[in-house]
Formats: structure tokens, C-alpha cells, sequence
């Protein structure tokens, strides 16, 4: 069984019309790691070493640790409007199509969470208060 790792992102400053594709392309770049692996190149086993048995200090790739998701931490942000929930919309989707998925960390009253809400997306982008919520979010669900 494979496990994961998340990337945490944080987004900082205003989120408009004017930053919403900066901030697209640093998102979705980021969506573009789901998948690969974590370390250093992969031990091979016809060399006779037992990955299971390397020692992480030797810069051994645990093959079954992979970027699984995004969490993308709005905490910094300052100004959030309509364009950085549709922004928020297409970064789930683009992780869940690349086979992990993303949370979104808006703490409440922040500018990020009341857009989110005014748009009722909550649940779509999948809103947590804080980034220790996210993180057990993500480890329950491994």
C-alpha cells in the first residue's frame, strides 16, 4: 500500500482578478508534483538490498512514499475575492484528476473563509479552520 506525504502551500498577500493567475500557476504547479516520489533514486533489489532495511540516511527512495495531495494554506492571505475561489474550484480539480486531491486552509473570519462561504464552497474546495485540522484531515484519511 502506498503512502503519501502532502505539499503545503501558503498563499500570501491578495488573491483578485489581478494575482489569481500568478497564484494559478503556482498552484497548479504544485498539483503537477502529485505522483512523484519522495528522496533520493529508488535502491534496486537486484543488487541485493533490501529496501526495507536501508537506512533513510543513505538517501534510499521509499518507493511508496508519494506526493498525495496539496494543502493550501490561505492564512497569509489578505484580500480574497470571487477569482481565488474559482482558483481554489480548479486546484481540487486538477488534483483530483491527477489522482490525489487538495485541502484548503481558511481560518474563520479571515477574508479567504468569508469568500468561500459567500460562494458556498466550503465542502467543494474542502475548508478546515487551521493547518493542524488539515493534517489530520490528510492522516485520517490514509
Amino acid at each position: 500500500m502506498a503512502v503519501g506525504t502532502r505539499l503545503v502551500v501558503g498563499v500570501t498577500g491578495d488573491v483578485d482578478m489581478a494575482t489569481a493567475p500568478r497564484w494559478r500557476a503556482v498552484l497548479l504547479g504544485a498539483v503537477d508534483r502529485i505522483g512523484e516520489p519522495i528522496g533520493a533514486p529508488a535502491v534496486s533489489l537486484t543488487r541485493g538490498r533490501d529496501p526495507l532495511r536501508a537506512d533513510p540516511a543513505d538517501g534510499v527512495l521509499w518507493p511508496w512514499r508519494r506526493i498525495t495531495s496539496l494543502v493550501v494554506d490561505l492564512t497569509g492571505a489578505g484580500f480574497f475575492g470571487v477569482a481565488g475561489v474559482n482558483l481554489l474550484l480548479a486546484v481540487r480539480s486538477a488534483a483530483v484528476e491527477a489522482g490525489g486531491w487538495a485541502l484548503v486552509v481558511a481560518p474563520a473570519g479571515g477574508s479567504a473563509r468569508r469568500a468561500i462561504d459567500a460562494c458556498g464552497a466550503v465542502e467543494r474546495v474542502l475548508a478546515l479552520p487551521d493547518l493542524d485540522a488539515a493534517l489530520d484531515q490528510f492522516d485520517r484519511a490514509r
